[in-house]
């Protein structure tokens, strides 16, 4: 990735909600520069609701899957609530991009490409906000459940240069 690159998945429709995955690299260190280092960003776009009955925060699930040991997956979770400005959320430094061009981390498949997954999902009303990242099969922050529970759609696939 060159520092600005993006990489977005086709839209898609889940529930009265459209959205989009984008895969950024960015530099330093996401959109909080408090670092030198070059991290890959994923954010999910609400591009459109539909109907009276849309939900006014959803839970966000991000997942890197890691091909060597599925344990080291990093799994990022927030709720979001919707507004004028809030159309957009996700994670500004979900790995540094050093690491995902080691081979040995098995960060790329096969094929040299990374692998993300997204899930949206209602939230519950009036619980806390489950801000979480998983990384290398540890828990930072709180809880929310198994994210492997959570039925997942494909993001479009990203190669790192």
């Amino acid at each position: 990735y060159d520092p600005g690159d993006e990489f977005k998945s086709p839209p898609t429709w889940k529930g009265n909600y459209k959205f989009q995955v984008a895969a950024l690299a960015v530099f330093p260190g996401g959109i909080e520069p408090n670092n030198e280092q070059r991290s890959l960003a994923v954010y999910v776009h609400l591009l459109e609701s539909r109907g009276s009955n849309a939900m006014d925060s959803l839970t966000l699930k991000i997942k890197l899957l890691n091909h060597k040991d599925p344990a080291k997956t990093i799994t990022w979770t927030s709720v979001h609530a919707f507004d004028e400005m809030g159309q957009s959320w996700g994670c500004s430094t979900l790995i540094p991009l050093e690491d995902i061009k080691k081979g040995g981390l098995g960060w790329l498949n096969g094929k040299g490409k990374i692998v993300l997954r997204a899930a949206v999902l209602p939230s519950s009303v009036g619980g806390p906000n489950p801000r979480e990242i998983r990384r290398r099969g540890r828990a930072s922050n709180s809880a929310s459940g198994s994210p492997e529970a959570v039925s997942e759609s494909l993001a479009k696939r990203a190669k790192p240069q």
